[in-house]
């Protein structure tokens, strides 16, 4: 290869770096949509809503918690918010890939202590999973890693997520049976990457590296203040989808939305835990306005929605929780920015060794 196939190489790593700041905003604003109707908003919150107020009826009737699994609400969140969009058409894998994952969370749970390598093997056999079936549910990563850092040592765990991610897909493909998704629905495959864009080696072998380090120093902070909540676990699916297409992930060109949203959900669950205690009302108060707060700060961002849940099953003082979600977020925009600062840097010095006459 010569110096101007490499110029040009890097070239085109640079433009898209650059677009990613210049991608025009309305595409992270479903909200000003004009397909979406007031009605649609309202359908999405009560079918989210409803759908997890159910989930939370159950594990407390049937005293089973573990079918209680946070991430359900950010994928009913989107599920049925859009029924065109990528979680909502693989419904074998949004039912199969979260328990699979889990599979691997319990295991690491079960047979190693919380810690560097805990994270490192739930994440990244998680990741594996979803590369080898080629699958786009993310908040899977999640379901690999929360039983790591909340001790959840038992094999019920993956059967519980089975029967819960088995319900919604069920749940969606009965709706769609009734109703089929209409071509005026918003649907983020607009903007998200393809199937071969997800799975392609560069991307995915840069994002898994990017992740692990952030996992590590994350852990490593948390660690130093002991508070595993710090790396809770919604935040590394925040990170893999930042990190794996920073150009048309949501959240890429309003970072410092980030930790604004994600505590302002964390906020509400937890009042809504303080004054009602964990069970249906406060997990469908929790749900809507989680929601709200999304359309008010305009970020679409379904992982927020599961960071709202968890305080519904934190044992111990919860007060602190929304402190953990800001300064984990917090550092997740702080390292995204100075790693692509570094990026850019690298660029421009490469760019002028190239350029320079030999």
């Amino acid at each position: 290869m010569d110096g101007e196939e490499i110029d040009a190489g890097v070239r085109e790593q640079t433009n898209a770096h650059v677009l990613r700041y210049l991608r025009p905003v309305e595409l992270d604003l479903p909200l000003l949509n004009p397909s979406i109707t007031f009605y649609q908003h309202i359908m999405e919150l009560r079918f989210t809503a409803l759908f997890m107020a159910i989930v939370s009826g159950i594990a407390s009737i049937t005293n089973f918690s573990l079918i209680y699994f946070p991430e359900l609400g950010a994928l009913s969140y989107e599920v049925f918010k859009n029924p065109s969009g990528k979680w909502a058409k693989h419904k074998w894998q949004l039912a199969m890939v979260p328990m699979l994952t889990g599979i691997v969370g319990a295991a690491c749970a079960i047979y190693l202590p919380y810690g560097f390598a805990s994270m490192i093997l739930s994440v990244g056999l998680s990741i594996a999973i979803l590369i080898v079936l080629r699958s786009p549910i993310a908040p899977a990563i999640s379901a690999g890693f929360f039983p790591v850092v909340l001790g959840v040592d038992t094999w019920w765990y993956p059967v519980a997520i089975l029967g819960g991610t088995s319900s919604l897909a069920l749940t969606r493909y009965a709706m769609d049976r009734v109703q089929p998704p209409s071509p005026l629905t918003f649907d983020h495959s607009e903007v998200e990457p393809t199937d071969d864009q997800r799975n392609s080696a560069p991307h995915v072998g840069s994002a898994i590296v990017r992740l692990l380090v952030f996992g590590l120093l994350t852990m490593a902070i948390a660690n130093l203040f002991d508070n595993k909540l710090i790396l809770f676990p919604p935040l590394i699916v925040i990170a893999f989808e930042l990190f794996l297409h920073p150009i048309d992930c949501p959240w890429s060109t309003s970072l410092w939305k980030l930790p604004t949203t994600c505590l302002a959900t964390a906020t509400i669950g937890v009042l809504a835990v303080a004054l009602l205690g964990p069970g249906v009302i406060s997990t469908a108060i929790t749900v809507v306005l989680g929601i709200v707060s999304l359309k008010v700060i305009r970020l679409h961002i379904p992982p927020a929605i599961a960071v709202g849940l968890i305080p519904q099953i934190l044992e111990g003082p919860i007060h602190w929780y929304p402190l953990s979600v800001g300064v984990g977020t917090s550092i997740l925009v702080a390292y995204e920015l100075a790693s692509s600062a570094m990026f850019r840097i690298y660029l421009n010095k490469t760019r002028v060794q190239f350029d320079s006459p030999h």
